[in-house]
């Protein structure tokens, strides 16, 4: 009995944990490393990128009529090569 009130507990505790580290895609790959994907507002291209602390900044601005919607990346690289981070921009017209 102890144990099936220990695995329902652990299961929650899991699922909850899951669903947490799902809804801020841009902290985890900040913070744990790995990739995470941004749709950039019709019409836009990125120019720029910076974290400032778990926060991603970019700075973006109108496409010119000829411009060709680019993926770019912004791409982190850490010293020991542990917890790397990619972020990938999708543009489009």
């Amino acid at each position: 009995m102890k144990t099936l009130k220990f695995y329902k507990l652990f299961m929650f505790i899991t699922l909850i944990t899951l669903l947490s580290l799902t809804s801020c895609e841009q902290y985890v790959a900040r913070k744990f490393g790995g990739s995470v994907n941004i749709n950039v507002e019709n019409g836009y291209k990125v120019i720029s990128a910076t974290w400032k602390e778990s926060h991603l900044f970019y700075f973006i601005e109108p496409m010119e009529e000829d411009y060709q919607p680019k993926v770019k990346k912004f791409v982190e690289s850490s010293n020991v090569g542990v917890f790397e981070s990619e972020v990938i921009f999708i543009e489009s017209k």
